[in-house]
């Protein structure tokens, strides 16, 4: 878990969410895919028609064109969580969603190898310092 992030309270409370990575918090684009989304959450749970808006907002096909043919749904399977007194090092070189195989060495964990379980995909390898999880296994939802 990242700490004090929305993801980590909702998780704790039980409920279901979902986490948007829309850029660093300085960039103009980033502001762009957070207004963008919220209008489209608004759409969808409040089944509003856009079009009928008199100043339909330009970031909500900016963010649907740019994200929405990529977009896809992925499940949970493996958390691999750390203790405060692990050495934990992944193997460099892994990125967000990149296809993981059964046996691919993951990370070093306390001087073992950590080898995938899974023919899957690899969540969030790089934010070890920021709380304690190692990292996280995804497949796709169809």
């Amino acid at each position: 878990m990242v700490y004090g992030c929305i993801d980590h309270y909702l998780s704790r409370t039980g409920l279901t969410g979902f986490v948007l990575e829309a850029g660093q918090h300085t960039d103009k684009t980033s502001v762009e895919n957070h207004e963008g989304v919220i209008w489209l959450a608004l759409k969808e749970a409040c089944n509003l028609d856009l079009t009928r808006i008199s100043c339909y907002p330009d970031c909500i096909d900016n963010f649907a064109e740019k994200n929405a043919p990529e977009q896809k749904t992925f499940e949970l399977v493996h958390r691999h969580g750390l203790e405060d007194t692990d050495e934990f090092k992944m193997e460099p070189g892994f990125e967000n969603f990149q296809k993981i195989k059964q046996g691919e060495l993951l990370a070093i964990q306390n001087g073992k190898e950590i080898k995938s379980e899974w023919d899957a995909r690899i969540f969030m390898p790089l934010y070890q310092a920021q709380g304690n999880d190692g990292f996280f296994v995804v497949e796709e939802v169809d």
